[in-house]
């Protein structure tokens, strides 16, 4: 199960992985209204087209359909202060 946090919504759903490949299948989301300057179409539109996934140190890498764009994610319990 995933868990996801947008600018104004929040909700959850099912992964699959395969070694590398990593599937995020549709979820249920809260339907808040975030405002005209929101990237939350875009954050979920970029999620439902993960193909593939790294995971090191702390830093989850998330592989966008067959083009080279990333999204990069943090454990903020990683980031030295």
């Amino acid at each position: 199960v995933y868990y996801i946090n947008t600018d104004c919504n929040s909700g959850s759903g099912n992964y699959t992985t395969d070694g590398r490949n990593l599937t995020i299948g549709s979820g249920v989301i809260t339907l808040v209204y975030c405002g005209e300057d929101s990237l939350e179409p875009q954050y979920l539109s970029l999620l439902s087209s993960v193909t593939s996934m790294t995971l090191e140190d702390g830093q989850l890498l998330l592989s966008v359909g067959n083009n080279s764009e990333k999204m990069l994610f943090i454990d903020p319990e990683s980031v030295k202060h």
